[in-house]
């Protein structure tokens, strides 16, 4: 399994100025290692999940550093003895919100858009999961794999959700 920590050192060394970086390397590691492109091969899927779920962890605790302005006036404790077992505080705009979705066997993808603050998909049912700021997330049924894809690279998620996804999908609130 690999650590939280040296996911950390890797993006340590990308020297991640801004926000915007971090998520253009996020979403970049994300197509290598999401666990969905690698469904095929039992060991490949069990070793895309830990890398995707360190990836995601790594950017959980970025972004959060990031947005609290810590980044100002410290360094990330990238090399504390506690780093491998760091737990985000799951925060987005200085709000909580509960991390996953309904079904536990879905990949949470941290957008962390205006209002969207992550994504998931089920390639079995086609099912697109989208958590909103306010921690509500809806379930949009029979959208099609291509429709999920261009919605993680949409510059912009909120404008896509609108014009592709809300009114054209049924939707479940949970």
């Amino acid at each position: 399994m690999t650590s939280l920590s040296s996911h950390l050192s890797i993006l340590q060394l990308l020297n991640l100025p801004s926000e915007t970086e971090l998520k253009a390397a996020y979403r970049r590691q994300l197509r290598i290692w999401h666990p969905d492109l690698h469904h095929t091969d039992p060991t490949m899927y069990a070793k895309a999940t830990e890398h995707a779920k360190a990836i995601n962890a790594a950017y959980e605790y970025l972004s959060e550093w990031l947005e609290n302005g810590a980044h100002q006036t410290q360094e990330p404790e990238f090399t504390r003895p506690s780093a491998s077992s760091y737990q985000p505080r799951h925060t987005y705009h200085k709000r909580t919100f509960t991390p996953g979705f309904p079904d536990p066997d879905i990949f949470e993808i941290f957008l962390k858009s205006s209002h969207i603050i992550s994504t998931g998909y089920d390639r079995r049912t086609s099912v697109l999961y989208i958590k909103f700021d306010d921690n509500s997330v809806y379930c949009y049924f029979d959208v099609p794999e291509p429709i999920f894809a261009e919605f993680l690279e949409a510059e912009s998620h909120g404008k896509f959700a609108h014009r592709h996804i809300y009114r054209r999908y049924r939707q479940r609130r949970f």
